[in-house]
């Protein structure tokens, strides 16, 4: 990331979203009717480095009629060209960062349009554990992908490691791919619950948001920093894979987790195959190869790769999801 950060100046004012009230009885929706009212607020986000080549795709979400759209920090941090594309088609090659949330990892952008799709939002701290969520994004380059879970609980950020402090955070089962960061997690009702920000490699599924309501203040922001035009960007579909891996060393979410100490690993440079399975590895540093051997199974990874065990489109954070 050659560019300086990136931190608009802000004032808060009051949100004005109001949060839905608990105690009314919604009727229930089906899978296909949630994700039929969610995917129209869901965004694709392109982003480049300033050569007018797409270095990632990622998510995001609408959360004001009038283009203000939240996602993941690490999806715009140190990029100098944004495209955003709507469900709609339209495609936007102006857009701003109007102010970030390092700790919490999301951030607001302003495209110039007005009218937009917004979805209710929800209040994650009446969320139960058990209850079914379901997550939009741009997975693996492929828009408006769909996919269900629940929420498995609500942490605070210390519990999960190498996810900083002082935050609460949503844990949910609900499947990721790279390009997922940014994406909108809501609940049955197409309530937004969290902004999707990264997941462990460790084990299955353990995947993580930022409550809404901790975020939703960065969208009355005023000011903001402009993006380069992103009308350059291509978008290639599920090809557009190639992005460096963020060092696991990084402050905030990208620090490694500690190997498990029951994994007998074959290294070489600063990567750790981390647990004893393919794929599944925590890279000290970019730019390094790690050769793991399985049975009768011996392949070198990139490190680029080696992350979420997928080829990255934006590396997220967490070690998980981009």
């Amino acid at each position: 990331m050659r560019s300086p950060k990136i931190i608009a100046a802000i004032t808060l004012v009051a949100v004005s979203f109001p949060l839905s009230n608990a105690q009314t009885t919604a009727p229930a929706l089906s899978g296909d009717q949630v994700v039929e009212r969610v995917s129209p607020s869901a965004v694709s986000i392109l982003v480049g480095k300033g050569d007018g080549q797409v270095a990632g795709v990622a998510s995001g979400v609408i959360i004001r009629s009038d283009g203000v759209i939240l996602t993941a920090n690490h999806v715009v941090k140190g990029m100098r060209e944004l495209q955003v594309r709507l469900k709609s088609g339209e495609i936007y090659d102006q857009v701003e960062l109007m102010a970030s949330d390092e700790r919490r990892d999301v951030a607001a952008l302003r495209i110039a349009a007005t009218g937009l799709p917004v979805l209710p939002v929800g209040n994650s701290t009446n969320a139960a554990s058990g209850a079914a969520v379901f997550v939009v994004s741009n997975a693996v380059g492929l828009p408006w992908t769909a996919s269900s879970g629940i929420l498995s609980a609500t942490r605070m950020a210390e519990d999960v490691p190498g996810a900083g402090s002082g935050y609460r955070i949503l844990q949910f089962t609900a499947p990721l791919s790279p390009g997922s960061s940014g994406g909108v997690l809501v609940d049955a009702e197409a309530r937004i619950l969290g902004i999707v920000v990264g997941s462990l490699s460790v084990g299955q599924n353990i995947n993580f948001a930022v409550p809404i309501e901790s975020v939703a203040g960065l969208a009355n922001a005023s000011g903001g920093t402009r993006f380069d035009s992103g009308g350059r960007l291509q978008s290639l579909g599920a090809k557009t894979t190639a992005f460096p891996a963020a060092p696991a060393n990084a402050p905030g979410m990208g620090q490694a987790v500690p190997p498990n100490p029951l994994c007998r690993a074959r290294t070489s440079g600063k990567c750790t195959p981390f647990p004893c399975t393919p794929k599944q590895f925590i890279c000290a540093a970019s730019g390094c190869k790690t050769t793991f051997i399985k049975r009768r199974c011996s392949r070198t990874w990139d490190c680029a790769s080696l992350i979420t065990g997928k080829l990255p489109i934006l590396q997220p954070r967490l070690t998980g999801r981009s």
